[in-house]
């Protein structure tokens, strides 16, 4: 949480989030269906960031940013 509670930042260390094999099934059959005609283009997409993925060192998954509406 901010000092002017104005947002917050929730991550989780990865060895607290094991994914069994079944629920990354799930996951599949379900990004299979919502994205339709356009799965191997989310995969590719998908891919593509787990060459950014830290594997050297220690790193923690950001789960949810929030903040507050900016009002112009």
């Amino acid at each position: 949480m901010t000092e002017n509670d104005a947002g917050a930042l929730v991550y989780f260390r990865p060895e607290s989030m094991p994914m069994p094999k079944e629920e990354l099934t799930q996951i599949d059959n379900q990004l299979r269906k919502v994205c339709g005609a356009d799965y191997s283009k989310a995969v590719a997409f998908i891919d593509g960031l787990e060459q950014y993925h830290p594997h050297a060192f220690r790193h923690y998954y950001i789960s949810r940013v929030s903040h507050r509406p900016i009002k112009f």
